[in-house]
């Protein structure tokens, strides 16, 4: 196993800028990236690519054997956007590790906070439930001590006390105690006697 992901590391290093910081978008995101996402993070991240699409980026990952593309058959599997109705999935859960552990943590944290902070406003604005939970996930990856000021971790907190009250009306507790707890964790000890 650890000659595969070095293997897999040593062909991460021959690719280009694009291609590896799509790589680690997609490793961040996790196993299946839809064109939800693909379209959000597209208008987030494009100065990050030179003349490019997150899309297209994704497509010539799919090309060199990392990621695989789907076509959705359902609306529910994943709908029609401006990037077309694909989504990637990582070929081998290697493939995403050793992607993710190709950033540094703070990489790391900075990528899950700014994924994070771009899908909650359209999770909201478009309803939709498991883009919000997304959303959320990747801010409580990210940590609370990615941020250091208190108003933004209040802010942030307020977030995981929404989502995690729409997990509870889904009949979803566990999702919600989690949640709950995340927010929590954003808020400082002296927090509920200032």
């Amino acid at each position: 196993p650890d000659d595969v992901v070095s293997f897999i590391v040593t062909e991460m290093k021959k690719l280009s800028a694009d291609l590896l910081f799509g790589l680690k978008v997609a490793a961040c995101i996790g196993s299946r990236m839809t064109p939800d996402v693909i379209d959000i993070l597209s208008t987030e991240l494009t100065a990050a690519f030179t003349g490019t699409t997150l899309a297209d980026i994704l497509h010539k990952l799919a090309q060199k054997g990392f990621l695989t593309e789907h076509v959705c058959s359902r609306k529910a599997e994943c709908c029609a956007t401006s990037s077309g109705s694909l989504r990637f999935e990582f070929v081998h859960d290697k493939i995403q590790e050793a992607a993710y552990q190709f950033m540094s943590r703070q990489e790391q944290r900075l990528n899950h906070m700014r994924f994070g902070l771009a899908l909650y406003p359209q999770a909201i604005n478009k309803s939709n439930d498991e883009l919000l939970f997304m959303a959320i996930n990747q801010i409580n990856v990210a940590g609370p001590e990615s941020i250091v000021d208190g108003d933004q971790k209040h802010i942030i907190a307020g977030l995981n006390l929404n989502a995690g009250k729409r997990a509870g009306e889904r009949s979803d507790y566990q999702t919600a105690f989690a949640l709950f707890q995340h927010g929590m964790s954003y808020l400082e000890a002296d927090c509920w006697t200032n």
